[in-house]
């Protein structure tokens, strides 16, 4: 496994990340807890060291399973986690990432995660009202208590990292990007080259999408939110049936699987430090570590950017 600074920091991050949503048992289906533990101890030992999570997954228990998975390695490990979407008794969500609950959702996440210090603690969402200057000097105050070490910022515009980085620097910044979402290309090369900032893309797999297993008239259950993701209606599966048909051929000319090529691309990227992949069980985890242990030669790259951009 190779290693990535952590912005500035002494931290070093594994190049595979673990996503923890679909750990929390909502949003990707039903879950086991015994296979996400297991599925995590695993991780450790092919070498992951970095964990990333949010309160909002599962309304707090993929926090609550990294910690009984880890146990009392977890001081040794990078855990990540955000705040900034809350929720009521019934399962509403709302954003909200003012000062007042930043403390409250900081408190909670430590409770479930069992620590006394976060490595990363990352704002999820902007809520539309809060300045994101009132909330950075709320992090920093929690620094300064020894809640927190680095800050991080997810989903936020280029001038919000710009007025963050004016009260205190960012770590890493998390964005959407895979093969067929390559919005924030430029804004995630940006910040790498002139804030140091480590980027974190998330969604790497399309949310299992680049996986080749759905395929048109596909359905999922209603716990999983992939229902009504776009990305899988049977419109736009049959819109990316060639990019599915050359993630197959380029994988079996290297002897891996579809999903691993995808991998391996976003890897390719210069900007990129850690990948968040998700998964549930220690078979889905070894087929993502193999994606760090093969190169795509550069015509296979070459016939990737071109399909995506057609």
């Amino acid at each position: 496994m190779e290693y990535v600074q952590l912005g500035s920091s002494e931290y070093l991050i594994s190049r595979l990340g673990l996503g923890c949503w679909a750990l929390g048992g909502h949003g990707y289906g039903i879950v086991d807890d015994r296979d996400s533990i297991a599925m995590i101890r695993e991780a450790v030992d092919f070498g992951v060291n970095f964990f990333d999570t949010a309160d909002t997954y599962g309304f707090g228990h993929s926090e609550s399973v990294i910690a009984k998975a880890l146990g009392g390695s977890r001081q040794n490990m990078v855990i990540a986690t955000k705040f900034g979407v809350r929720w009521d008794d019934t399962g509403v969500f709302g954003k909200d990432i003012s000062p007042s609950y930043l403390v409250e959702a900081l408190e909670n996440s430590l409770r479930r995660l069992k620590m006394e210090k976060l490595p990363l603690y990352q704002i999820h969402w902007p809520d539309g009202k809060t300045k994101i200057e009132d909330t950075m000097a709320a992090l920093v105050r929690c620094q300064e208590a020894g809640k927190i070490d680095q800050i991080g910022c997810c989903n936020v515009s280029i001038m919000d990292i710009d007025a963050a980085q004016n009260i205190a620097p960012l770590s890493s910044y998390q964005c959407r990007y895979n093969l067929v979402d390559r919005n924030s290309f430029r804004m995630a090369e940006k910040l790498h080259r002139e804030y140091k900032i480590t980027i974190l893309p998330y969604e790497v797999l399309g949310r299992g999408l680049f996986s080749g297993k759905h395929k048109q008239g596909d359905s999922f259950g209603k716990a999983d939110t992939r229902q009504v993701d776009p990305n899988f209606s049977d419109k736009n599966l049959y819109k990316m049936k060639n990019l599915l048909n050359l993630l197959t051929v380029i994988g079996n000319k290297h002897g891996v699987k579809p999903a691993q090529v995808a991998i391996c691309w976003v890897l390719g990227q210069e900007f990129v430090g850690s990948a968040l992949v998700g998964c549930k069980t220690v078979e889905q985890l070894s087929e993502n570590i193999a994606a760090t242990q093969f190169q795509l030669e550069v015509e296979d790259r070459a016939a990737l950017n071109e399909i995506v951009t057609m």
